[in-house]
């Protein structure tokens, strides 16, 4: 026991009296890789969602145009909105409601009449198939470039 602290005083280590390195639970170490893997979609998710639909609240109960600083007003602008001075919000309120009751069902129905054309036997199934739903399978290198015509530049052929 004395060698032992008169070892310490000296500076000397002895092979029992080394300290344990620390080491991180298991669980601990799951939760930090976790969220290391999530953090690029909550921020993503924080920058490109939240945050707009904050600031369209906010500026929603300001009189705001980009020139100028937002003005706090509260609620007038929803006042003004819905008790008549606004005319242009019910025509176009009455506009997207006549498109969605038209247009919905009008695309269901054209879709279905494909889906069902292209199950019953006919001549050139095998290629119509695929022709149909190619629009729903492309790719980003087929998205038009700013010329306006399909992007080759990643196509490998």
């Amino acid at each position: 026991m004395i060698l032992q602290n008169r070892a310490h005083q000296k500076g000397d280590i002895w092979m029992n009296d080394r300290k344990e390195k620390k080491t991180i639970k298991m669980s601990t170490w799951n939760n930090i890789v976790g969220w290391g893997f999530a953090l690029p979609a909550v921020l993503g998710f924080l920058l490109f969602n939240l945050l707009p639909m904050l600031l369209s609240a906010y500026y929603s109960l300001c009189d705001y145009n980009i020139i100028k600083t937002p003005e706090w007003i509260g609620f007038q602008n929803y006042i003004d909105l819905f008790s008549g001075k606004e005319k242009t919000f019910w025509l176009s309120a009455k506009a997207t409601v006549l498109y969605a009751i038209m247009a919905v069902p009008a695309n269901l129905i054209f879709a279905f009449m494909i889906a069902l054309l292209l199950n019953c036997e006919m001549k050139f199934r095998a290629f119509f198939r695929p022709v149909c739903s190619r629009p729903t399978r492309r790719s980003s290198s087929e998205m038009p470039s700013k010329e306006g015509r399909p992007s080759t530049r990643y196509c490998s052929f």
